[in-house]
């Protein structure tokens, strides 16, 4: 029996390669007689098979009876993607009657009765581990038998949903085969590569969280149950994949580390058997200490992605996480000073935070952000997943609320927003299919995702201000942004308030503004988008007319917009070409990329004060007792990592070489440059003072010996 496993599209068209339904469809490959495919429709829409339009469902539908012509379409209803399949479903239904739709993944998490009774076209649901189930109901669907005895499943029996009994979870992961990379539609050249030029891989590690994160599905989709594969099976699926041309591998586990000796016999297994893979890993902070650390370093780890929700210890008590912050600075400058880039995320307008608790969220990730390229951050509005307690909850004391201003809006709003390259208005139905908005009219309980939970204390308003426009400004501007929440809210005054009004005042409309999310940020090979510029630029006239600055906080506002304009227009600064001659006189020439500047204050010793205090972001800052102490230093382009295209390095200099390269414009001889800033000098001291240069370029000083 022909089965298509379809892993859904959204509008942000992400293009990689599916891991969970090609995992089911290597399992049913293997162990039954269907033959299954993996259907990503995101590649086709990419590839222009399946074009945008008001159609886009029905195209899909179309697509995948005339292209695959299964009698089973199972749906991956990830949280992002339950409104195209449910679409796409009734289209492929309506078209033919006798096909067999199946649906499964977290969506259906305490939802499967309400989604049998409110969508005739769904035949089955699939309630948690899909592997065993699935297969199970395909062969009682291909025998006509009856469906009753295959457990984990809810279906229709006399218009009504019935549930059957819970499956118990895989015993032993290792049974699951080998992922099946033949079945994959389109082939796997077609998606998103790796950053080294590979393909871009996911891996299991294993599966589970013991946690019970109040906002987090994961737990409860898992059932609280920690399972993991052997290092031996997971070493043979890197080699797998190495083998089949991956170079980078995302491991989806969200608890890599619970097993310490695991970790530590899996990396030491990468390492002595020379198993080249870049990989990055989802972890708890207290989960890491420096050996392990060393280890995954050593091993091929080069990011680590940790939530840390929020600054307030209370608030991260009260969601379940029990993070213990005292240690987790310490563990992220380790992680850092080893060379791994830490992405961190954060929750905010939690039901019970006010606006202490963002201001101290967005200063705590704004500090860490001073760790520059070491660093990759999301603030996200605080979604209510389908099926959580914290959701269940919201709902039974109609706490569940819905905006079709699209100023209000949850990370989730952009998957469905098909509409966004062409809307000149600010609402959801002009971003939105009328037939998507009218599914979330009609069934609210069922995508929670696309609201919030209400808080009286907060405007959600200002909780989309924060994740659309500060959480990009960080990037750039994290200490001038650290200082804008600090002064204003000293002052009594809303950060975000202040800015919007500012924003107002300069003629930008808030539908102007809001719109920014919408459109395209940063294209591929460019440091900066002309909405992001925009955006900056109004944020740092906002800085310079609201703000009441010390000189100090001036100086490193001043800073960060140097390396700002160097890192946006590095293609425009001064570039010369490699030495060309052994003949001083003839020197016009210099390798790197490099802009000098000269501050007051010696800024890179006050941002690191300023990094060692960024989990207590409450306490008195030492840095209005700074003295001035002039400092030069050169910005240079520095080889860039798989999150920047370019990186920068920045290097202090002394006087004279900030006199030297103030001075050079690729024209002039480094004889000429020299004589134009002393007077009187022999070629002894030309030598001299410009060798310095050639170090710091990291040029071959052997080119001089015969000088």
């Amino acid at each position: 029996m022909k089965v298509s496993i379809i892993y859904p599209p959204n509008a942000s068209l992400i293009n990689r390669i599916p891991l969970g339904p090609l995992t089911l469809a290597s399992y049913i490959n293997s162990r039954t007689e269907h033959v299954a495919k993996v259907i990503n429709l995101n590649s086709y829409i990419k590839e222009e098979e399946i074009t945008i339009d008001e159609k886009i469902y029905e195209k899909c539908a179309q697509f995948l009876l005339q292209k695959f012509n299964s009698k089973v379409y199972c749906f991956s209803a990830i949280v992002s993607g339950e409104i195209p399949s449910i679409q796409i479903a009734r289209y492929i239904k309506q078209e033919r009657p006798d096909i067999t739709i199946i649906f499964g993944n977290q969506w259906v998490l305490n939802n499967d009765i309400e989604i049998i009774n409110s969508f005739n076209f769904i035949d089955y649901v699939i309630r948690g581990e899909g592997e065993l189930t699935l297969a199970d109901l395909l062969n009682k669907i291909d025998t006509n038998s009856n469906v009753e005895m295959v457990n984990g499943i809810t279906f229709r029996y006399k218009e009504q949903a019935q549930r059957t009994e819970e499956r118990q979870l895989i015993e032993n992961l290792d049974d699951l085969p080998i992922l099946d990379l033949k079945c994959m539609y389109p082939k796997i050249d077609q998606f998103t590569p790796s950053p080294y030029g590979g393909h871009y891989g996911y891996l299991e590690f294993g599966r589970g969280c013991p946690y019970g994160c109040s906002f987090c599905s994961s737990t409860y989709f898992w059932k609280r149950n920690v399972r993991t594969y052997s290092v031996e099976r997971t070493i043979n699926d890197i080699q797998f994949l190495i083998n089949n041309g991956f170079d980078f591998i995302e491991f989806t586990y969200d608890n890599f580390g619970t097993n310490r000796n695991e970790i530590i016999t899996f990396c030491n297994e990468l390492i002595n058997n020379d198993i080249n893979i870049k990989y990055s890993i989802r972890c708890r902070l207290d989960y890491l200490d420096l050996e392990i650390i060393h280890l995954l370093k050593r091993s091929g780890c080069i990011d680590v992605l940790v939530g840390l929700e929020s600054a307030s210890q209370d608030a991260i008590n009260k969601i379940g996480k029990n993070l213990d912050f005292s240690s987790a600075k310490e563990t992220i400058a380790i992680l850092i000073d080893n060379g791994i880039v830490v992405r961190g995320s954060y929750v905010i307008g939690l039901p019970f935070e006010d606006m202490s608790h963002i201001e101290s969220t967005v200063k705590m990730a704004s500090l860490l952000q001073t760790y520059g390229k070491w660093v990759d951050q999301e603030i996200h509005f605080h979604t209510p997943l389908p099926g959580t307690p914290e959701t269940l909850n919201a709902i039974v004391n109609d706490l569940l609320m819905f905006s079709l201003d699209s100023n209000i809006s949850s990370d989730f709003a952009q998957y469905i927003n098909w509409r966004k390259e062409n809307s000149n208005e600010n609402d959801h139905y002009s971003l939105r299919l009328q037939e998507d908005q009218e599914l979330i009219d009609n069934y609210p309980t069922l995508f929670p995702q696309y609201g919030y939970i209400k808080n009286e204390m907060l405007d959600p308003e200002k909780i989309t201000a924060v994740t659309t426009f500060f959480s990009v400004i960080m990037a750039f501007y994290p200490i001038t942004l650290f200082f804008v929440v600090d002064i204003l809210s000293n002052q009594k005054k809303d950060f975000i308030e202040e800015f919007l009004s500012y924003a107002n005042i300069k003629g930008w409309s808030k539908t102007e503004l809001f719109k920014f999310r919408r459109e395209t940020v940063v294209e591929i090979g460019s440091a900066c988008s002309p909405a992001e510029q925009r955006l900056f630029d109004l944020f740092c006239n906002f800085f310079g007319d609201r703000v009441e600055s010390s000189s100090i906080v001036n100086e490193l506002h001043q800073y960060e917009c140097d390396f700002a304009d160097f890192s946006i227009n590095i293609e425009n600064n001064f570039n010369n070409d490699t030495l060309k001659s052994k003949e001083l006189s003839e020197h016009s020439v210099i390798k790197s990329k490099i802009k000098v500047k000269a501050y007051n204050y010696d800024v890179l010793s006050i941002i690191k004060m300023l990094k060692d205090n960024f989990f207590k972001i409450d306490e008195k800052n030492e840095i209005y007792d700074t003295d001035k102490a002039p400092i030069y230093l050169a910005f240079r382009e520095a080889e860039g990592d798989y999150l920047h295209f370019a990186s920068i390095d920045i290097l202090t200099i002394n006087e004279d070489l900030y006199k030297i390269f103030k001075v050079f414009d690729g024209i002039k001889s480094i004889r000429e440059v020299v004589n134009g800033v002393y007077e009187n000098i022999d070629d002894e001291l030309i030598f001299e003072n410009c060798s310095e240069v050639i170090v710091f370029l990291n040029e071959n000083t052997e080119l001089w010996e015969n000088v």
